[in-house]
Formats: C-alpha cells, sequence, structure tokens
C-alpha cells in the first residue's frame, strides 16, 4: 500500500510539470531595422504565447504607457521622427500570466538630403537647392548650409536661417564676389543626431549681359534637349537652369534654331553663342565664342539655323552657355548692356564620346541611353551598393570615391525614362521613383571620365 501511494505522487508530479508552463518567459533576441519610414522590430517566439504587447518611448522614457498588442512576434511602426534615440521593449502573455519586459535601444537615420546643384548664378548670388525624401517624417528637423572659397583651408561660413525649417529646399546666397569658385554643403539636422554633409561647387559669372528688349528679344532657342519659346524677360535677361543638354566633346554639327519676336516693327537681328568651356564664370576666353561666322543674322521673324562643334579639348561635365541676340552689330563681346535685344543663359552638360550620341541626334540618343540601361556588362563598370533593394521605390546608392558622376538615369523594363538628373561630383545618389508602378527598374550612373555603371532596381 505504501508503495502504491507514493507511485500516485510522482505520476501527479509528472503530470502537472509537462501539461502546463509554469510561468511564461520573456522574449530573447530583440532585433529592429528601418527602411522606408518603417521601422520594424521583431524577437523570438514565446514557447506557449499567445501573444505579446509592443511598446516604444524616447530613449530614458517609461514603457507601458501606450501599448499595441500582436499575435505575432514582429510589429512594424511607420512614420518614427528622423534621426530618433529610443526605447523599445516587448512582453509576452500566456495562460499563466504576463511576462516582464525585454527592451533594446533603437536609433532612426538622419537622412542626407540629396541632389545638390547651384543654379540662378550671377556675378553676386547663386540659388543654392537640395532635395530630401518625400514621405518621411520630416518634423523638428532642418538643415545647415555653409560656404566658403572652393578649395581653401578657410573657415566655412554658416547659413543659419534654414536651421529650424524641415521643408527647406533651397537657400538664396548672396554678397559673392564675380569669377569666383565656391564650394557649398548641407546636412539634415535631426533631434539627436545628423546627417553626413554633401558637398557641391559653383562659380559666379564674371559678368552680366542685359538688353534692352521693349521692341525685340529671343522669340525661340533650340540647341539639342533645349527647346524655349518665350516672350520679352523683364531685365532683357534670363538665366534658364534647365533643362539643360548635353553635348558630346569632339562632336561636330550640333543643329540649333534661333528666332527673334518683334513689338511692332521686324528687323534683321545679329545673335551670338557662348559657352564657358573652362568653367572660369568668363565667356569671353579664348575658343568660346561658338559661332564661327560673327555676322550670323536672324531674318525678321524666321527661324535661323546655326550649328556649333563642341572642341576635343573640352573637359566633361556641366557648364554655362551664353545666347545674345542684338539689333544693331556684330557680336564680339560676351558682358554687353544696354543694347537693343536680349541675353539667355543657358547650362550644358558637356560629355565624353562614347557616353551619350550627340544631342543633335535625337532618335538616335533615345536607342543608345536605353541600352547603355539594361545592359548589366560592361568593361567600364563599377559595382554600386544599393539600399534598400527590393524597396517600395526609395533607393540610396553609394558610389566608390573614384566615381565622380555628371548624370543618372532610370528606365522602366520597356525602355522608357523614368527619371533623370545632374549630378555634381556626390559619393551619394537617393533616387526616389515611389510613384512608380511595381516592377524592374534599370538605374545608369555617368561619369566625368567615360565611364557608366548600371544597377537592378526593384520596385514592389
Amino acid at each position: 500500500m505504501k508503495k502504491l501511494f507514493t507511485f500516485l505522487i510522482v505520476l501527479v508530479c509528472v503530470t502537472g510539470t509537462t501539461g502546463s508552463y509554469a510561468q511564461c518567459d520573456a522574449p530573447a533576441n530583440l532585433v529592429s531595422s528601418y527602411s522606408n519610414n518603417v521601422s520594424t522590430f521583431t524577437w523570438d517566439p514565446v514557447p506557449g504565447a499567445t501573444g505579446y504587447f509592443f511598446d516604444i518611448a524616447w530613449a530614458g522614457g517609461t514603457l507601458g504607457a501606450g501599448e499595441f498588442p500582436t499575435t505575432t512576434n514582429s510589429f512594424n511602426y511607420a512614420n518614427l521622427m528622423q534621426g530618433g534615440n529610443f526605447v523599445w521593449g516587448v512582453r509576452a502573455t500566456c495562460a499563466s500570466g504576463t511576462s516582464v519586459y525585454t527592451t533594446a535601444l533603437f536609433s532612426t537615420p538622419c537622412l542626407q538630403p540629396y541632389n545638390l546643384a547651384a543654379t540662378n548664378i550671377t556675378t553676386a548670388s547663386a540659388v543654392l537647392n537640395w532635395q530630401q525624401s518625400s514621405g518621411i517624417n520630416n518634423n523638428n528637423t532642418g538643415f545647415s548650409v555653409s560656404y566658403r572659397l572652393a578649395n581653401s583651408n578657410n573657415a566655412w561660413i554658416q547659413l543659419t536661417n534654414v536651421y529650424n525649417n524641415p521643408t527647406a529646399t533651397f537657400f538664396n546666397l548672396t554678397g559673392l564676389a564675380p569669377a569666383t569658385a565656391y564650394e557649398w554643403r548641407v546636412r539634415r539636422i535631426c533631434s539627436f543626431s545628423n546627417s553626413n554633409y554633401l558637398t557641391s561647387q559653383f562659380v559666379t559669372l564674371a559678368c552680366i549681359s542685359s538688353g534692352v528688349n521693349t521692341s525685340e528679344w529671343i522669340r525661340q532657342f533650340t540647341l539639342g534637349n533645349i527647346n524655349r519659346a518665350s516672350a520679352a524677360e523683364p531685365g532683357g535677361y534670363t538665366n534658364i537652369s534647365s533643362p539643360g543638354t548635353d553635348l558630346v566633346i569632339g562632336s561636330t554639327n550640333n543643329a540649333g534654331q534661333i528666332g527673334a519676336g518683334f513689338a511692332s516693327t521686324v528687323r534683321n537681328e545679329k545673335f551670338m553663342v557662348f559657352i564657358d568651356f573652362n568653367r572660369n564664370g568668363s565667356f569671353a576666353d579664348a575658343g568660346e565664342n561658338m559661332i564661327s561666322n560673327n555676322n550670323a543674322t536672324i531674318s525678321g521673324t524666321t527661324l535661323k539655323n546655326f550649328s556649333i562643334n563642341i572642341p576635343v579639348t573640352a573637359t566633361p561635365g556641366p557648364t554655362r552657355m551664353r545666347v545674345i541676340m542684338n539689333r544693331n552689330s556684330n557680336i564680339t563681346n560676351p558682358c554687353i548692356t544696354g543694347y537693343w535685344g536680349e541675353t539667355e543663359d543657358y547650362m550644358v552638360n558637356l560629355v565624353a564620346s562614347g557616353n551619350l550620341q550627340a544631342p543633335n541626334q535625337p532618335a538616335q540618343t533615345k536607342t543608345v541611353e536605353i541600352k547603355t540601361a539594361v545592359i548589366p556588362e560592361s568593361k567600364n563598370m563599377i559595382s554600386l551598393n544599393v539600399s534598400p533593394n527590393p524597396s517600395s521605390g526609395l533607393f540610396t546608392i553609394d558610389l566608390p570615391a573614384t566615381f565622380k558622376p555628371v548624370k543618372y538615369m532610370v528606365v522602366n523594363s520597356m525602355g522608357k525614362t523614368v527619371q533623370q538628373s545632374r549630378l555634381n561630383n556626390i559619393d551619394r545618389i537617393i533616387v526616389n521613383i515611389s510613384g512608380s508602378p511595381k516592377g524592374i527598374y534599370y538605374l545608369t550612373v555617368f561619369d566625368i571620365n567615360a565611364k557608366k555603371t548600371t544597377a537592378k532596381l526593384i520596385v514592389q
């Protein structure tokens, strides 16, 4: 009888141990990540757990005030503050009760601005432009912008009035010297951290040129991808930053057209095209006067055909082009003012031979660009670091330090251009095609040394 009683006690103990869990274990192996404005938190499943409670607070804060229940061992949190330091935690619920919190620290990135460009450049001013990612929580952020003389060790001059403006995308910089190279930089300022700086350069113009255009003005100007029709510009001058056009170094017979508009009396007009090949802000250097026949005349309202040649000594990269139309005389001085007529300044991009076709061959240009974008193998190609990929349409592309980009282009699987932009010697590109349909896209980046590289982008 004593042996039977002992056996029953052992049987009860064994049954009680294996039939239920004595406690609810705390979650382990907490992992967090961030992509496209979504923070993802995961942890190992807890045996016997029926659910979990997730919570997040500023680092140093207290958890438990606003828990989120979930039945899976993960939680996605959208729209967290950029550059924030957080503490997050999760506890499990079981039939036997609730576990204690397991906690971990987490920081969101402070996203770097991208696509720096100086536009509306004059002898004493420029508009500094940058882009920022859309659909991201930009509250409580701003931008730090500074500038100095290029190629110097001078202290950076801080432009502080964009510090607390989360939507800023440009700054009007004034008080500059003519024909002077400047470098400028911008970074995002976030709550607890800042992004890296992105740096670019520009050169102020050596001189202005403006006409009296109450009687006549440049009505039409076409060259490559530039095709601009306009009325009289205020002050007899305009500075057009985009769209520009690619001009192939060493190319000949780049065809264009120019036409004059008149308020009343129709007259014949002289015109000239200048390109700042050495990028010193002046159009008066040898070889920058582009029309060989200085008596080129626009006959009344008839469009005048012309062509220009790009010297083989030109170096790749963006630069400026000046177009002057004058009623009375030949144009040899790119700095004239007070004449009867008008001046228009444009941006052009000088491209090394082999990158793109000449811009006066539009059909061929399109075919070659599509081809380079969809073929991943090339002797000149380098590797690109694209993240995240796949994504919802926002990609960060890191470039090697030896790659000096001047342009990028994105095409879809049908070869249609989705997005393209000029670049100026940056080491990171942010491509945002989040409004495009899901599918495969191809990114091609061109640099100043006739190199190009391609990456496949997957939008899902």
